[in-house]
């Protein structure tokens, strides 16, 4: 592993601040899917020794290893080059003023050829430097569950899973290659949930983190001027109490939190005309002018 986080990495042939996609799988003495990348030297880390050059085509020789063999091995596109960029970008310039690559297509797509049949399926396009791009390699996805586990204090289900995270949890079974969804939630350090207990009689269970209520509480009096009442809550417009008492032990708790608790209580008779009272009182006139 990169031993300062403030390096970069080439993934996908983009370059990359090493903490923007960190953590990373480790694969020998660098990560999985990407290759570390030191700027100020315009060099590139050996996933199997550790060291930085400019290019690792013939160094890796050393290890008894060619380019398809070391980019299958440690996660890599059989397009990414083994070099940094300014080599890269040297060599092509003199390529392309000896007019040599026309020559080369012929041999370069033997030898491609040749290398897919050998090596097999996993030369035509490992997953990692994708998973890397995305932000769901094993790592990534461990650390985004225990996130959001420590913004719920609790768990995760699954549907929260999928709605919040976007992570469908057969989808991280198959990229753990385990049976279920539980296996990765113990892989996480996280406790699962014991089978026959609903997740509502979990004290303090709640589909809304912490953070999100009070935005919500904000949202709400920025854009009516006034605190949410239990019609709102009956209508949808925000959750209803007893979902503010569950985190926040009390509703004037929730108010406190967002910063709301100066503000008062909206009086009885308001002008508002989406209330209750608004409504009751309206259709209280409209009759008394009808019998009139």
């Amino acid at each position: 592993m990169s031993e300062t986080g403030n390096g970069k990495v080439v993934i996908n042939g983009r370059v990359f601040l090493y903490g923007e996609k960190a953590p990373f799988v480790a694969s020998g003495a660098s990560v999985h899917g990407a290759l570390e990348f030191r700027e100020d030297r315009q060099q590139v880390r050996c996933h199997e020794c550790g060291r930085w050059f400019k290019t690792l085509a013939r160094h890796i020789r050393l290890h008894d290893l060619n380019a398809a063999e070391y980019k299958r091995r440690h996660g890599l596109r059989q397009k990414t080059a083994l070099c940094s960029e300014d080599y890269r970008s040297v060599r092509l310039s003199i390529a392309l003023h000896h007019n040599t690559g026309q020559r080369l297509i012929p041999m370069r797509l033997g030898e491609s050829m040749r290398g897919t049949r050998r090596v097999g399926k996993g030369v035509m396009g490992p997953r990692a430097e994708k998973r890397n791009t995305e932000g769901i390699c094993q790592a990534q996805v461990l650390s985004k569950l225990r996130d959001f586990a420590g913004k719920l204090n609790r768990t995760p289900t699954s549907e929260e899973i999928r709605d919040r995270l976007g992570l469908h949890p057969s989808s991280l079974a198959w990229l753990f290659n385990v049976r279920t969804y539980n296996e990765v939630i113990t892989l996480a350090g996280l406790e699962p949930r014991k089978p026959g207990v609903s997740v509502r009689s979990i004290k303090g269970h709640c589909k809304f983190a912490k953070e999100d209520l009070i935005e919500i509480l904000r949202d709400f009096y920025v854009k009516h001027g006034r605190l949410p009442n239990r019609t709102d809550m009956r209508r949808g417009i925000c959750p209803r109490h007893r979902t503010f008492e569950q985190v926040f032990d009390s509703w004037a708790g929730a108010l406190s939190e967002a910063g709301l608790g100066s503000v008062a209580r909206r009086p009885r008779t308001c002008e508002c005309g989406m209330c209750s009272t608004c409504y009751k009182r309206n259709w209280a006139a409209s009759s008394r002018r009808k019998t009139a």
